[in-house]
């Protein structure tokens, strides 16, 4: 699993991670109950790095899911991940992120910038901005975001 003595020791030598393993297994359970949506349900995005998952990563979702009826949650990807390396792998922060329950679903190696393709994609009708930096939508995509008023945004 994961242990805090491990993550505690990474921060202190800033030494690259552990090789962390997990199969569909390990990844079923912690995404025990998880679905895709219905096609009349809400779907709320929001992404972030989830480093070191800690209470306000878990507010910030509890959030989000507010904002609809099922939320996709974007995991970066470790080199993705902003200006520094993660303490933590992308798999223990894709598992740590799976296993709370405001999430429904959780998008691997997500793009740091939200485009039309994924809203499109996965009929998101609305994000949650975690890191305003990463949001790089024209002024229609901001529109198309806040009026979506149906699953799949407007008409």
């Amino acid at each position: 699993g994961i242990s805090t003595t491990d993550l505690v020791g990474r921060m202190l030598t800033e030494a690259a991670p552990r090789a962390f393993h997990s199969t569909s297994a390990l990844r079923s359970a912690f995404a025990d109950g998880n679905r895709p949506p219905l096609p009349e349900e809400r779907v709320v995005y929001v992404a972030a790095d989830f480093d070191l998952f800690h209470a306000g990563h878990v507010a910030l979702l509890e959030f989000a899911r507010t904002q609809g009826d099922y939320l996709l949650v974007g995991v970066h990807a470790d080199s993705a991940a902003g200006h520094r390396r993660p303490v933590m792998t992308a798999q223990e922060r894709v598992l740590s992120v799976l296993g709370c329950r405001a999430v429904d679903d959780v998008l691997v190696d997500a793009p740091l910038r939200v485009s039309d393709h994924l809203l499109d994609s996965f009929r998101v009708a609305a994000v949650v901005v975690a890191e305003p930096r990463f949001f790089d939508v024209g002024a229609e995509g901001l529109a198309r975001q806040r009026d979506a008023g149906s699953p799949g945004g407007p008409p």
